[in-house]
């Protein structure tokens, strides 16, 4: 069964590891984030799951329960405690009327959670509407067992009537290329100065077939909408025009109708290849061995994962991240909230070069605080990659 989740009072590490694995173990199910503060009106939503100590409830008095009652509204929610705090355990376990509150000891598996959601109904495991018995009768005595024990602790009547639980099922549309890479811009306003690859983009967001001349005898051909492109230029040259900007000023485009754009692939002589690998690995040299710094926050879905295969020395940071943004949106500050070990400016860099790669579907969060906010990143070198690995890169996608 598909719900749309609130997570309330969690810190940012755990908010961001619930929200990945949400998203991963119940396909179809939202998760939304909310900021608690003293008198906050909670968004709608089909369950929320509450930290305890995060909204300032973690020992159980008759106010301390009133204020959970008079915050939830009658909705479903899943609370959070410390294990050795009991004081929350033996209050009105019985089950009767339409809300159902139930206790996870933390800290908890990736096993006690999706049991939990399971019990509420996320994903189809449990009955098709949540009442009062799908929660109740799966569990006997309401306890903790072990510091990661599942327990009911009460369910009450609500202090309003509440209808069923209302289930999201609307899919989040594709957003259009051409917003995700005008998102990229903002995101990494110094990608305008390597005029190759704003050139590139600029095309492939037209989604038509097109021309790019580098010289009288050399031209670049992509065909968006297929997926291809084909260029006769040599690794060495085209590392040079994406490194140099003085040398693609004399750049010239000319857009081309489909069978065209077959005509000047198969004139060139060269081979088509993929082309959001092409665009990833020329956003790669473009760059350099240093990512440009990020402005703000962003939210990255990619359609598909990345041609990895065809990319040599991919970081094992990317597969991961890949992994997970292929499944669920995430924005920049939830994967450094996950990845702490990781220098941050690597997890822009992944979103720089799957944005770039026409994959990605980009867009800024709206009110999102300047990133000078957020950990610096680890300092890196200075020095561009190397020639010898972008030919190399290129001979094997060629």
């Amino acid at each position: 069964m598909k719900m749309n989740i609130s997570l309330v009072g969690l810190s940012a590490r755990e908010d961001a590891a619930l929200t990945i694995f949400i998203g991963m173990s119940f396909k179809g199910s939202t998760c939304k984030t909310v900021a608690f503060r003293p008198g906050l009106a909670l968004p709608p939503a089909d369950l929320y799951i509450i930290d305890l100590a995060g909204v300032g409830l973690a020992q159980w008095s008759v106010k301390a329960e009133a204020d959970l009652l008079t915050l939830l509204g009658g909705s479903h929610a899943l609370l959070l405690n410390f294990p050795n705090n009991i004081s929350w355990v033996d209050k009105g376990h019985h089950c009767s009327g339409r809300q159902t509150l139930a206790c996870l000891s933390k800290p908890y598996s990736s096993e006690n959670m999706r049991g939990a959601l399971a019990r509420f109904g996320a994903g189809g495991a449990a009955s098709a509407a949540v009442g009062p018995s799908s929660v109740c009768a799966a569990v006997p005595a309401p306890a903790f067992v072990s510091t990661a024990a599942f327990a009911p602790v009460f369910t009450v009547a609500p202090l309003a009537p509440v209808a069923a639980a209302r289930l999201v099922t609307t899919a989040v549309p594709a957003l259009p290329l051409r917003d995700s890479l005008q998102a990229l811009r903002t995101l990494f306003p110094e990608l305008q100065q390597h005029l190759l690859l704003a050139r590139l983009l600029d095309m492939v967001a037209t989604q038509q077939p097109q021309e790019l001349r580098l010289t009288l005898h050399h031209s670049i051909v992509v065909h968006p909408a297929e997926g291809w492109v084909s260029h006769n230029a040599a690794p060495g040259m085209l590392e040079r025009f994406a490194q140099d900007s003085s040398a693609a000023t004399m750049m010239s485009v000319r857009t081309l109708d489909a069978s065209q754009a077959q005509l000047r692939a198969g004139l060139m002589g060269s081979p088509r290849a993929s082309l959001d690998t092409f665009l990833w690995l020329l956003a790669e040299s473009s760059i350099g061995a240093q990512t440009p710094p990020v402005q703000r926050d962003a939210e990255l879905k990619l359609s598909s994962m990345p041609g990895f295969t065809r990319i040599p020395g991919v970081d094992n940071l990317f597969l991961q991240l890949a992994a997970i943004c292929v499944r669920l949106p995430q924005t920049l500050s939830s994967l450094r909230a996950v990845f702490p070990q990781h220098d941050p400016s690597l997890i822009a860099r992944f979103m720089l070069l799957a944005t770039a790669s026409g994959l990605g579907e980009l867009s800024l969060v709206t009110g999102s605080k300047a990133f000078n906010s957020l950990p610096s990143p680890v300092p890196q070198s200075r020095t561009r990659a190397s020639s010898g690995f972008f030919r190399a890169m290129f001979q094997k996608l060629f």
